[in-house]
């Protein structure tokens, strides 16, 4: 076990309290970002999704030019 998981054993009831003082919930019961929050403009996943969006349209026009080759 690491010195994290040790910490967050010991001060499990702490945490928690402190991760729920420190987090703003909807009526609907989502966690709510403030606008100005770092996190709001952050982009490494829209970049990801971006690139895979890329890949996978690549390999979807690769397949159907493949199709109307043939083969053998």
């Amino acid at each position: 076990m690491t010195l994290y998981d040790e910490f967050i054993l010991k001060h499990k009831g702490r945490v928690l309290e402190l991760a729920k003082k420190n987090t703003n919930i909807s009526e609907n019961g989502h966690v709510m970002l403030w606008s100005d929050d770092p996190w709001m403009r952050e982009t490494v996943w829209d970049n990801y999704f971006e690139k895979v969006e890329l890949y996978e349209k690549s390999e979807l026009q690769n397949k159907s030019a493949r199709s109307l080759v043939s083969v053998g």
